[in-house]
């Protein structure tokens, strides 16, 4: 899971801040000698090199968002039951270098700070993270990003005013080599998903009936449960929209791994459901009734 956020972060930073080209510039090593000496390798023909250093320092339970609710997922047919993640805030500290040395005509320090600021910027405008909208909608990186953060607005505190309390001795275990240097103070709360139980089938549809100080059920909502499918396989990953018949946008997600997903609230009636794939393109419009008569509702690639 920290995995798949780091590499959401380079991704963001290498697509949006002009004087970063390569994945060899945005790195997650502490920013020690090591660091420093790994980035003046890069350098060609002797032209200073500039990079950004993304180190988790920390990481902390997320108190106020725990939870002791329990959750449902459907996998391979089978529903499965869980405990709500603990919340876990990664602290990172996100640094600027520039592998110049110091002279008359170069002031690394100002590049730096120039380099600091976009990513600054960067971080700031895409906050909260979500998959989905740094990576292309039918992108394998995308596909390969943990379904529970997949299409997730991942809690994501840039800078707060408190700052990381532990600077000075952080600087002082890096070593008498690196000096002090300015950062910028990222938080991201990810989910730690614990141990889940087998509960039953999965469902398909399920009925939630609205009224008024116990009167008769006057306004139905649906939970409508998803099943992509080519041929006789699941297709994880594929984007699943619900429409009217008249094309109005009603609810869209991606299907977990096992080719399924659910549309929430939805109210009885004749919808259309769009979906598309990595390397299947899209899919022919499935129209579909709320609640269904037949027990399910299936959308499949030719």
């Amino acid at each position: 899971m920290i995995d798949a956020l780091e590499k959401m972060v380079r991704r963001l930073l290498l697509d949006d801040v002009p004087q970063l080209t390569s994945e060899l510039q945005v790195r997650f090593e502490p920013p020690d000698q090591d660091w420093q000496s790994y980035l003046a390798d890069q350098s060609v023909g002797g032209a200073p090199v500039l990079g950004v250093d993304c180190y988790l320092v920390e990481l902390r339970e997320n108190a106020v968002l725990r939870s002791n609710e329990w959750l449902s997922e459907e996998i391979g047919g089978t529903v499965f039951r869980e405990p709500a993640p603990m919340r876990v805030d990664c602290h990172y500290l996100v640094t600027a270098w520039d592998s110049a040395k110091i002279s008359e005509t170069l002031e690394p320090g100002i590049e730096e700070h120039k380099l600091l600021y976009a990513v600054l910027g960067t971080l700031a405008a895409a906050a909260p993270l979500n998959a989905s909208r740094i990576y292309p909608r039918l992108s394998p990186d995308l596909a390969a990003v943990p379904a529970p953060i997949r299409d997730f607005d991942l809690p994501t505190r840039v800078v707060p005013p408190e700052g990381y309390p532990k600077l000075a001795e952080f600087w002082t275990s890096m070593g008498q080599t690196v000096r002090w240097r300015p950062a910028v103070h990222l938080v991201v709360t990810l989910p730690m998903l614990l141990t889940d139980e087998v509960v039953g089938p999965p469902v398909t549809t399920e009925l939630t009936g609205y009224g008024l100080d116990g009167g008769p059920i006057d306004e139905t909502r649906v939970t409508v449960g998803v099943e992509v499918l080519h041929g006789a396989a699941a297709v994880p990953a594929a984007w699943v929209r619900l429409e009217t018949t008249g094309g109005v946008h009603v609810q869209e997600g991606i299907a977990d791994g096992s080719g399924r997903l659910a549309f929430v609230d939805v109210a009885a009636g004749d919808y259309v459901l769009q979906a598309a794939a990595a390397g299947l393109g899209d899919a022919l419009p499935t129209p579909v009734h709320v609640p269904s008569v037949a027990g399910g509702y299936r959308v499949s690639f030719p």
